[in-house]
């Protein structure tokens, strides 16, 4: 399990197959095929490379969280500008 710390709170998550799953099913990201091509580059390299695509991932990582926080998609958002680096440290170490 891994945790980052967002503008006003602690988010965790762990990368495991239920959460691979609710990637797949919500934004069509298979991060159980690291080496799919997506947008000409291997995943993995796109996740590191594209904001979007990683901010996207995490979201869902983080969905459990976020759904017992009561927050939306925005306020998410409004917790990353200084933090989604150290989230994407953290998603490569997990």
């Amino acid at each position: 399990m891994k945790t980052f710390q967002g503008q006003t709170r602690l988010f965790e998550f762990e990368l495991t197959i239920r959460s691979a799953r609710r990637i797949k099913s919500l934004q069509n990201v298979n991060l159980l095929k690291p080496n799919t091509d997506y947008d000409g580059l291997p995943l993995v390299s796109a996740l590191y490379t594209d904001i979007e695509l990683f901010v996207d991932v995490l979201y869902c990582l983080c969905v459990p969280v976020i759904d017992d926080q009561a927050m939306t998609g925005e306020d998410f958002a409004a917790e990353l500008p200084d933090a989604w680096q150290d989230c994407r440290d953290a998603f490569f170490e997990e």
